[in-house]
């Protein structure tokens, strides 16, 4: 996938993480789950600039170091910022269960 694809896509998740906060008041948790999108958007804004900056390749090293190191827990922010680092490595045709 080309460094531009991938840009698309990242900015596709940022703007359905957005979407995600403003529609989080409408769940069982809404303080979970916005912080949940927050996380989410962030990191997708992350890699972004990322991408952007420093390549495809270094993005793809920085964010497998960064998954590899993420402790599974029940933190809303911790697993907004797994989830999106998962979909990141779909993006871009890594399989995160391989990790």
């Amino acid at each position: 996938m080309d460094k531009e694809a991938v840009l698309k896509g990242l900015d596709g998740f940022s703007k359905l993480a957005k979407q995600d906060m403003l529609m989080s008041i409408h769940t069982k948790d809404p303080e979970y789950w916005k912080m949940n999108a927050e996380a989410r958007h962030s990191k997708y804004k992350e890699l972004y600039k990322l991408v952007e900056e420093e390549g495809l390749e270094k993005a793809i090293e920085k964010a497998v170091e960064e998954y590899k190191n993420l402790k599974s827990e029940d933190n809303p922010s911790v697993r907004g910022k797994k989830r999106a680092l998962e979909s990141f490595f779909i993006l871009v045709g890594i399989d995160p269960s391989q990790l």
